[in-house]
């Protein structure tokens, strides 16, 4: 299974891959994670150390929100989008219910990497209640 660990504001926050990933670049065309392995061993592996420096990153993670931060799901590989246009993939920001609270374009060229995009609807850290909810697919303990 791939997922990397970081510690943040000494937390460890866990770095996975949804069971289905969308591929695109220009279709939400969604491939299992172990299809996706085995038709490119590397492409998910450079995908989660290039979330890990980018959550690394100051100002990436807004400060206020770096206590919610629990998990980073990894949603979408490489592809332009209309409401940005830079070679990105998509992580969602999760809590400890697994409540997402923000999502994050992880750029390829680390320089053009922007800030998290916060729900406002969101009152992660507060038993999980509002805001959309992602459901983990899997047990990470048993990696």
């Amino acid at each position: 299974m791939a997922f990397r660990q970081v510690i943040i504001n000494g937390r460890v926050v866990v770095i996975s891959v949804a069971e289905m990933v969308n591929t695109g670049p220009n279709s939400a065309f969604y491939r299992p994670l172990q299809v996706l392995q085995a038709s490119n061993p590397t492409l998910v592996d450079e995908t989660l150390d290039m979330a890990v420096d980018a959550i690394k990153k100051p100002g990436v993670i807004p400060v206020e929100s770096r206590d919610k931060l629990c998990r980073v799901q990894l949603t979408s590989m490489d592809h332009p989008s209309p409401e940005d246009t830079r070679e990105h993939s998509t992580d969602l920001l999760l809590d400890e219910e697994g409540a997402e609270f923000g999502k994050i374009h992880v750029t390829k060229n680390p320089s053009l990497q922007g800030p998290a995009r916060l729900n406002p609807s969101s009152n992660a850290g507060t038993g999980g209640q509002g805001g959309g909810t992602w459901k983990i697919l899997f047990d990470l303990s048993l990696a």
